[in-house]
């Protein structure tokens, strides 16, 4: 029994790293970023605005291999919100990396 039940948790491991879309899209208030390490990796997840500045970082730390879920409340890193619009979110790790777009509407 515990042989098998490694060999299903080796099964759910993620076999890439992946940038999923954000759910819900658009969003009010929040919203939630899923991704997943094919390896152990340190992984930096940051949110920019349109023109490209970022306004939040929302991890910047080593991870296990495996899917992880965030929640990004639409506040900056100062904790105010922002504003009504288009935001892309941004996932680096190790030599991998996706930007995916999302809708905030207030």
């Amino acid at each position: 029994d515990i042989v098998s039940s490694v060999e299903n948790m080796d099964d759910t491991l993620p076999e890439s790293f992946v940038l999923n879309q954000n759910y819900p899209n658009p969003f009010n208030p929040s919203t939630t970023i899923e991704y997943s390490l094919s390896i152990d990796a340190h992984a930096v997840v940051r949110v920019y605005n349109l023109q490209g500045q970022e306004i939040v970082t929302l991890i910047n730390e080593k991870k296990d291999r495996g899917t992880y879920s965030i929640t990004w409340d639409g506040r900056n890193a100062n904790g105010q919100p922002v504003a009504s619009g288009f935001y892309y979110f941004h996932l680096k790790a190790a030599d991998f990396s996706a930007t995916r777009k999302m809708i905030l509407l207030r």
